[in-house]
């Protein structure tokens, strides 16, 4: 699965994505919630940050 544009503007918009992705890339410059973009990652995946 490719995902090459996905705007999340409301949490629910990453339920389809919980346990999916192999890996995410984190842009975000400061401190925030992450626990529900972890929950996209799937298990022994990688979030980098």
């Amino acid at each position: 699965m490719i995902c090459k544009n996905n705007v999340v503007d409301t949490m629910g918009k990453l339920k389809p994505w919980k346990g999916k992705l192999d890996f995410m890339i984190s842009t975000v410059p400061y401190a925030y919630e992450m626990s529900s973009y972890i929950d996209c990652v799937k298990p022994y995946g990688f979030l980098h940050k």
